[in-house]
C-alpha cells in the first residue's frame, strides 16, 4: 500500500514518512501544492493532505485532478 503525504511542515512530514515506512508502507512525498500535482500519481491508496500549503489549498490537489483520485481515501 502506498500513502501520499502532502505536508509543508518538514518535521511533521518526516515524522509521518518515517512512521509509515517503519510500519511497512511505501510513501510518496510532496511539500507544496505544485509538487503534489506532479508527484502524486493517483495510484496511492491514501493521501494525507495539509490544507494550508504555502502555494494554495492542499485539498484542491485532490478536487482539481479530473477524477484521478476518485477511489483514493484522503485525510486532511
Amino acid at each position: 500500500m502506498t500513502i501520499g503525504i502532502i505536508e509543508d511542515d518538514t518535521l511533521l512530514h518526516q515524522a509521518l514518512k518515517t512512521a509509515l515506512q517503519n510500519a511497512g508502507y511505501q510513501t510518496v512525498s510532496a511539500y507544496t501544492k505544485q509538487e503534489a500535482l506532479t508527484t502524486i500519481t493517483g495510484s496511492e491508496s491514501l493521501l494525507l493532505i495539509d490544507i494550508g500549503l504555502p502555494d494554495g489549498n492542499g485539498l484542491a490537489c485532490y478536487k482539481n485532478d479530473s477524477g484521478k483520485h476518485r477511489d483514493t481515501g484522503h485525510f486532511c
